[in-house]
């Protein structure tokens, strides 16, 4: 589906996916899946704060970067 929206490879989507994902989340989306967590996380968290809402919490594993 992003390959066919932004015309880029597999490797190259990570802004797109993150984009949607965040997009997702605004709408009222509860579950999302994510290929790259973190970046995901961090994303959301920003737009939350930005926002004044609550972001998603870390788990203590992302938190180590394990």
């Amino acid at each position: 589906m992003l390959g066919s929206i932004i015309g880029r490879r597999d490797g190259d989507r990570l802004a797109a996916s993150v984009a949607l994902a965040v997009l997702a989340v605004l709408r009222d989306a509860r579950i999302i899946r994510a290929h790259d967590v973190a970046a995901t996380v961090d994303a959301l968290q920003a737009v939350a704060a930005v926002a004044g809402g609550a972001g998603p919490q870390r788990t203590e594993a992302e938190e180590i970067g394990t």
